[in-house]
């Protein structure tokens, strides 16, 4: 992503992403001035295992091999590393090269 802000004259965006794909459960609460949003399961995990590895400024969307797998074909990524989930299992963690939405329409 900021590689092209840098080309078009943008800022540099100092932020990171973690994305898995699969199922999860969240919940959202409200009630009076208290607002509260709750996910959990496996994708949960990963995403937020994953988003620790972009503190390295090289990295601003990595995602999952499940992720990986659902956007192949809108997406371009290469595989950077391999994690160990909070539920022992081993994840490939995949960098966003670039993206060719134009095929969704």
């Amino acid at each position: 992503m900021n590689p092209t802000r840098i080309q078009e004259g943008k800022p540099i965006l100092n932020i990171g992403m973690g994305i898995e794909s699969g199922q999860l459960l969240h919940g959202s609460f409200n009630g009076g001035n208290l607002r509260a949003t709750f996910a959990s399961g496996e994708p949960r995990i990963i995403s937020g295992e994953i988003a620790r590895l972009t503190t390295n400024p090289n990295y601003d969307i990595l995602i999952g091999e499940r992720a990986n797998e659902a956007l192949r074909d809108f997406i371009e990524t290469r595989e950077i590393d391999q994690i160990v989930s909070g539920t022992h299992l081993l994840v490939k963690v995949y960098q966003v090269l670039g993206s060719n939405f134009d095929k969704l329409v």
